[in-house]
């Protein structure tokens, strides 16, 4: 199989990247154009149409600073679409995917990784779809006004579900059009929100627990849920993932594992890509001395999405398989759930 030809003729989307995270600390230094300048020739070597970017607040924001901090991200992202020159659409619709792709634009979708920016005010969840976050990440492995969070090393742990907030959180985010992303969550508020969501659901940066032991990856019950709900898994590049107890050993190959595992237990319609790429990004962080010595990307970012499909293609993935992981099934849960 010709792999770019695959790419050029075929949707590749991203369903996680903190975009925002990166081009609001380069905006505060005085450039502009930041996403056409850094990360298009990235999105171009990796077949990249479609991207969600994530509204991802640091701890030192939280609670008081946490929706100022969401509103200057979002303010940024329409700054850098008027600078664009039309390069980028803001998605809101399905439609605007179809718009992004015929014409060869990239499409970014915004989305809560955390629901602090709410600050416990349900009536914010509209403003916020009005600016066009369509996309809701319960949380960040930090317990909130609407959901606990999983540990990454407590097996132990159990800790509280889906909130009365949470539950009406849910239920109003699912009205107006908005997709529930179920990453970060621990297992009392996973099981919760399946039990109440009505549409399928996305773990937009999950791996799987019985290929890298550790209870921020999800279990086989988990990933069978998710499914079954006509859901997506998108597998997450971060080598504390990938393999948790042995970060030495997170490469392509032991990425491919997580996806070739669901593929084999379940098929191909309920996989997805959402790299949850670090390296580039937090390099700008001012907090990097504190991560400083860490690896955080399996691989080199989107360069070796070819990588990835080759390998694929090697181990018996055939077209539909392919097409299936790099965005079709995705794009089937955007466009049952968008309005």
């Amino acid at each position: 199989m010709d792999i770019q030809k695959f790419l050029e003729e075929n949707i590749v989307v991203d369903c996680h990247l903190d975009l925002l995270f990166d081009v609001e600390i380069q905006r505060k230094l005085g450039r502009k154009n930041v996403i056409v300048e850094d990360y298009f020739p990235r999105f171009k070597a990796g077949g990249i149409n479609i991207v969600v970017s994530s509204l991802y607040i640091e701890n030192e924001y939280i609670p008081e600073g946490a929706l100022r901090k969401a509103m200057a991200q979002i303010s940024c992202l329409y700054s850098e679409v008027e600078e664009s020159n039309g390069e980028i659409i803001i998605i809101k619709e399905y439609n605007d995917i179809l718009m992004a792709i015929q014409e060869n634009k990239i499409g970014i979708m915004l989305s809560f990784e955390g629901i602090e920016p709410l600050q416990r005010d349900i009536r914010l969840l509209k403003t916020f779809y009005e600016l066009g976050v369509r996309m809701v990440g319960i949380n960040w492995s930090r317990g909130n006004s609407a959901a606990d969070g999983c540990k990454y090393n407590d097996y132990n742990y159990i800790g509280y579900g889906l909130t009365e907030f949470g539950v009406e959180l849910v239920k109003q985010a699912e009205e107006l059009g908005m997709i529930i992303d179920v990453t970060h969550l621990n297992e009392k508020s996973f099981w919760d929100v399946l039990d109440i969501s009505k549409n399928p659901v996305i773990a937009s940066h999950s791996n799987c627990r019985s290929v890298s032991d550790t209870p921020r990856n999800l279990s086989d019950e988990q990933i069978k849920a998710i499914c079954e709900k006509n859901g997506v898994i998108c597998f997450n590049a971060n080598s504390m993932l990938v393999s948790h107890n042995n970060i030495e050993n997170a490469n392509v190959l032991q990425y491919i594992k997580h996806i070739k595992y669901v593929k084999d237990t379940l098929g191909s319609s309920c996989i997805g890509f959402g790299f949850d790429l670090c390296d580039y990004i937090l390099k700008y962080s001012l907090d990097i001395k504190i991560i400083e010595g860490a690896v955080f990307d399996t691989f080199n970012g989107y360069y070796d999405i070819k990588l990835i499909l080759q390998n694929l293609h090697k181990q018996g993935f055939d077209l539909n398989d392919m097409q299936n992981l790099a965005g079709k099934n995705i794009l089937r849960v955007f466009r049952t759930v968008l309005k």
